[in-house]
């Protein structure tokens, strides 16, 4: 099979475990649609936790809260852009170049490396609480969403999918675990993962060209958000498939970062860990006091 990276237009086959895989680009979500540029393309009650995810290096990102973004790392850090949806507006934050971009490490390979960086932002940071990340991995049959700044759903090809345009957009769509998986998106990683597959079925979704770094989420809610359960990485598509296209059968790959979680909140705490953190500074402020008086 071919996987490919879901990041930018340079992207080309490289080889994986068992397999090669390309980066990834906005969602394309399936289905009848009238208006597709507004189409899934805000936050809902049931997705609020949409507007974490933002634009960069003409890829994706997702903001972790505390000034830190996650993304792929053959995205990259970089300057990084959300739109507040209820202005309309969006805003660019500059990258901290101060700060050494952390790349992950895979949990059982001391010589391999993940696909993803953390880095961190500069000046006034989004006002957005941290995102809890997923405690456990997503087995098979688990409804997440899937937000991402790739190229927009062009035409429908009768039976078989979809054109896309030249155009990047963001958009959010749902699918289900087909299984796990392990792959790698260069020789010197190897990712913890999972994967969906693109079927007919209105609303399914499959990343594209440009999702590289872009969030999957718990399809429910917890005080408001939704849970962080993995980042888009890579596609495969049909054998023979034209270049442009989004094909039923397709299938997305992406980190779980139930894999990764203790590294992830080693540098950005969780709210729960922030709390304790603060409980835990109050009572031993109170201690110093008792212990001065």
């Amino acid at each position: 099979m071919i996987l490919r990276r879901t990041c930018c237009a340079w992207a080309a086959a490289i080889a994986v475990v068992g397999m090669a895989v390309v980066p990834a680009r906005a969602v394309v979500v399936g289905g009848p649609v009238s208006d597709y540029s507004t189409y899934n393309a805000a936050p809902t009650s049931d997705f609020p936790s949409f507007n974490y995810v933002g634009t960069m290096n003409g890829a994706s990102g997702v903001y972790l809260g505390n000034g830190y973004v996650i993304t792929a790392g053959h995205v990259g850090p970089g300057n990084f852009t959300l739109k507040n949806y209820s202005t309309n507006t969006t805003t660019t934050y500059s990258r901290d170049t101060s700060f050494a971009t952390v790349q992950l490490q895979d949990p059982f390979s001391s010589d391999k490396v993940a696909d993803l960086v953390i880095f961190r932002l500069a000046g006034t940071l989004p006002n957005l609480r941290p995102l809890t990340i997923a405690p456990t991995i997503a087995n098979s049959g688990t409804s997440l969403y899937f937000g991402g700044n790739g190229l927009t759903r062009g035409s429908e090809v009768t039976g078989l999918g979809y054109n896309v345009l030249s155009s990047n957009s963001l958009h959010f769509g749902a699918n289900t675990v087909v299984g796990p998986s392990s792959f790698s998106t260069t020789t010197t990683n190897i990712m913890r993962g999972f994967r969906t597959l693109f079927d007919s079925t209105p609303g399914s979704t499959q990343a594209i060209n440009g999702d590289s770094g872009g969030g999957v989420f718990s399809s429910g809610t917890v005080n408001g958000q939704n849970i962080l359960q993995g980042i888009m990485l890579a596609i495969n598509t049909l054998p023979g498939q034209p270049g442009g296209t989004v094909y039923y059968g397709d299938t997305t790959y992406a980190a779980d970062l139930s894999y990764y979680r203790s590294q992830i909140n080693a540098i950005v705490p969780e709210p729960a860990m922030l709390g304790f953190l603060g409980v835990f500074g109050l009572l031993s402020l109170q201690r110093k006091r008792a212990q001065r008086s």
